[in-house]
């Protein structure tokens, strides 16, 4: 009976020795300070900047924008602690949440330290939430970050198209504007998409490119071809465009089809 009251006292010992690790591990997330941004647009930056940040520290941004919004956010400066064998301090980028929770093992969508993120980098929310992470444990001489944030109504991005089938659109007005799939989110990856401008009689088809952002250096992959189908004449294959990058191509009463593929960036918009 002794050896057996002496055994389980040792259980209850080690158990309460093991709990409080195993908690402290599943909430850590639950001592980081949390900034909430709600507003429609605004400045968000690391405490004290341009002044290090204090070691030991942790911080939630969470940017909720109504529903039917993206939150946009744009980092002006970026400087962290270098990345060693992996990042000490770094943020970590959640930008699939669908109801602004996160714990310690949801997906992020990326991490940075050291000056991984370049000036005016910005990303985009799939939802109408984002958060960032930041965990700062060295501290040092780091200035930490500074950007701007937006909430964008989905409805700019509201296509005068009908979808046939799946990504393969006919604009049914005689003016409007198109947009890549997911729009303003990232354009979903190993995927062909047309876009069909049908004939108006009498009329000629033109189309104003305003916005193009591909991946550089893979030609082969991603690029956006616009071409007449009666009869069929390629117009040209626009590639690795940037931002601010405009064209215009005509076709006098004829068909226009518009194939293209990329895997992550923004996409495009076009006005009919």
């Amino acid at each position: 009976m002794r050896r057996r009251r002496i055994s389980l006292a040792l259980a209850a010992f080690l158990w309460i020795l093991a709990v409080p690790r195993t908690v402290e591990t599943f909430s850590s997330l639950l001592f980081c300070k949390c900034v909430v941004f709600n507003a429609t647009s605004g400045v968000f930056q690391t405490p004290n900047y341009p002044r290090a940040v204090s070691k030991g520290t942790c911080y939630l941004y969470h940017f909720a924008a109504p529903p039917q919004h993206t939150v946009r956010i744009r980092f002006d400066t970026f400087e962290l602690e270098k990345r060693q064998a992996k990042c000490v301090d770094y943020v970590r980028i959640f930008e699939k949440t669908a109801d602004g929770e996160i714990d310690d093992d949801s997906p992020h969508d990326g991490e940075y330290c050291g000056d991984e993120i370049t000036p005016n980098a910005y990303f985009l929310s799939s939802t109408n939430h984002m958060i960032l992470y930041i965990n700062i444990e060295i501290g040092a001489d780091s200035r930490g970050f500074r950007g701007h944030y937006q909430f964008i109504p989905n409805e700019k991005y509201e296509m005068n198209a009908i979808e046939l089938s799946p990504c393969e659109f006919t604009a049914n007005t005689f003016r409007g504007s198109l947009f890549s799939p997911r729009a303003p989110y990232y354009y979903l990856s190993n995927t062909v998409c047309t876009y069909h401008v049908p004939p108006r009689r009498l009329h000629v088809a033109r189309i104003r490119l305003i916005f193009l952002e591909f991946p550089h250096n893979s030609c082969d992959l991603h690029f956006l071809k616009i071409s007449e189908m009666k009869p069929k004449v390629g117009q040209g294959v626009l590639l690795n465009g940037g931002r601010g990058h405009s064209s215009c191509v005509d076709g006098v009463g004829n068909h226009l089809k518009c194939p293209k593929r990329w895997p992550w960036p923004m996409g495009y918009r076009t006005i009919q």
